[in-house]
């Protein structure tokens, strides 16, 4: 028996796959949504908030977190609402 939330996936899949791809003007990649692409492109043109990193800019803040964790091997501080 599939439970909602896999229901859900697979209804949002089949309907990312019948949409039209979202082409990137500026390097011709090919994404599945339209704000997929509009994150992509912030990286060819440089406008929005940067996070800067070892002279490297990332344009979200989750690409920036993901470097810290795998270049520099800071992992993210988790406080425990129930023992701390």
């Amino acid at each position: 028996m599939r439970t909602t939330t896999a229901i859900f996936r697979i209804k949002r899949q089949s309907k990312m796959d019948r949409s039209d791809p979202h082409i990137c003007r500026y390097c011709g990649n090919v994404l599945k949504s339209k704000s997929s692409l509009r994150q992509h492109e912030i990286s060819h043109t440089g406008t929005g908030k940067g996070y800067t990193c070892c002279d490297k800019v990332f344009f979200s803040k989750a690409n920036l977190n993901r470097h810290r964790c795998h270049v520099h091997g800071e992992e993210k501080a988790f406080v425990c609402t129930k023992c701390s």
